[in-house]
């Protein structure tokens, strides 16, 4: 799991469906900021090798000069050659708070759920 540069691909954890313990969401979450953090690396050795097109960079650049990934948005990098690079970076981090988000939320229904239940059969041994 991780960044393979030479397809250009990230695989992405897939977040717990039905966690039963916060080290469920935990391992989620700390197998997302690992890939996180080797896509930001892959991300500042590709603008240290990279000689940027024009210079300098201005405001301008990144927000109306550059368009990346044909969906004709914006530039968001200072180097055009890294901007799949940061954008990765920009859905990975959005994608991995609202993964740990949804993990949270199962892991804390299944906790109710499991505190009723138990509720359920104490009230019926009564």
């Amino acid at each position: 799991m991780g960044y393979n540069p030479f397809a250009s691909v990230v695989s992405r954890p897939y977040t717990p469906i039905a966690p039963t313990s916060l080290a469920e969401c935990n391992r989620y979450r700390d197998a997302y900021e690992e890939i996180i953090r080797d896509v930001t690396d892959h991300h500042w050795a590709c603008i240290a090798s990279t000689k940027p097109r024009s210079e300098p960079y201005s405001l301008e650049h990144v927000s109306a000069g550059f368009r990346s990934f044909g969906r004709n948005k914006p530039s968001v990098c200072s180097n055009p050659d890294c901007e799949t690079l940061h954008r990765a970076m920009i859905d990975m981090t959005d994608s991995a708070n609202a993964g740990n988000e949804k993990c949270m939320d199962a892991f804390h229904r299944y906790k109710k759920a499991e505190a009723d239940k138990a509720e359920r059969w104490k009230s019926k041994r009564e």
